[in-house]
């Protein structure tokens, strides 16, 4: 049932608790700071709880430049130093592209950019350090589309209500746009398949979408016994969370013998919360509202 002030109560004291489970340990601490909503909070989270850290932000100059002056600007609202690794200046004797092999990013300039800048953390701070992440929090709270654009604004409706008429004309209209053959989904069965065989967030039946077993999953006792958003977050965690720059990005560090990466919105305690106060409807309007809104209040510019 929605429930603002236990959402937010609750979420928070999960972050502040992985903030004081980290504030002790011996171990470098290194954040990985994009200087968005997510970074800009975990960032806020540890300087509230005093933990001694370094915000670093991947630079591949003349590719996420703007990306790199949010960063610079996020870091001074919050007074900390970043440290810039220049990915153009960061050379290493690692095989790079075996190391792309193995990632399914959907971008190659993100995959390209991760593991370089991997490298020279690697390089500067050693690997006996803590990697803290924002990484899955759009997947966790509002299932992945959370921009402020119309297209990502009609995903969220199609997740949300995917039997609706104008879910289906958006499925129509798709494939038109897009030369596709997609189908949606006009049962719940259906529907559980095609979440966890999304198409760019959308929950659509594609070509082999229908082929994929799944049948010890849905059919599974503790599966039944769940209710809607407690099955599509059963469903996510075993397929989008397990896979592509997710997993990549823990594969990734551990490949590169970086052993401690901390994912801290992709805890079981956050799960449980929004499965049982996060509102769908404001979601859909405002997504990810209950980080946004906390950021807003921290820092009104």
């Amino acid at each position: 049932k929605f429930n603002y002030k236990i959402f937010k109560s609750n979420i928070f004291k999960e972050l502040n608790s992985f903030a004081k489970s980290v504030k002790f340990l011996k171990n470098k601490k290194t954040l990985l700071f994009s200087g968005g909503c997510d970074s800009m909070i975990l960032a806020n989270i540890l300087i509230e709880n005093k933990v001694d850290f370094n915000a670093v932000f991947f630079h591949l100059n003349g590719v996420n430049d703007d990306d790199y002056e949010r960063a610079l600007k996020s870091s001074k609202a919050l007074l900390i130093e970043l440290e810039i690794i220049n990915i153009d200046d960061n050379i290493s004797e690692i095989n790079i592209d075996n190391l792309m092999k193995n990632l399914t990013f959907d971008k190659i300039w993100d995959s390209y950019i991760y593991i370089k800048g991997l490298i020279g953390v690697k390089n500067k701070f050693g690997n006996d350090i803590i990697i803290i992440s924002g990484q899955g929090s759009d997947s966790i709270f509002s299932f992945g589309p959370t921009e402020f654009s119309l297209g990502s604004f009609l995903t969220r409706f199609i997740i949300y209500f995917p039997f609706n008429f104008l879910s289906k004309s958006l499925c129509y209209l798709n494939n038109l746009k897009n030369d596709k053959s997609y189908r949606s989904p006009n049962t719940l069965i259906q529907y559980y398949y095609a979440f966890l065989d999304e198409y760019r967030y959308k929950p659509l039946i594609r070509p082999n979408t229908l082929n994929i077993n799944i049948d010890s999953v849905i059919n599974s006792t503790n599966f039944n016994t769940l209710d809607l958003r407690n099955k599509m977050f059963y469903l996510k965690i075993f397929g989008f969370i397990q896979g592509k720059d997710n997993s990549g990005n823990v594969w990734l560090s551990k490949s590169l013998g970086m052993n401690n990466i901390i994912l801290p919105y992709m805890t079981q305690g956050i799960l449980k919360n929004i499965i049982k106060y996060k509102s769908n409807l404001i979601d859909l309007i405002f997504p990810k509202y209950l980080l946004r809104i906390y950021l807003y209040k921290k820092f009104p510019s």
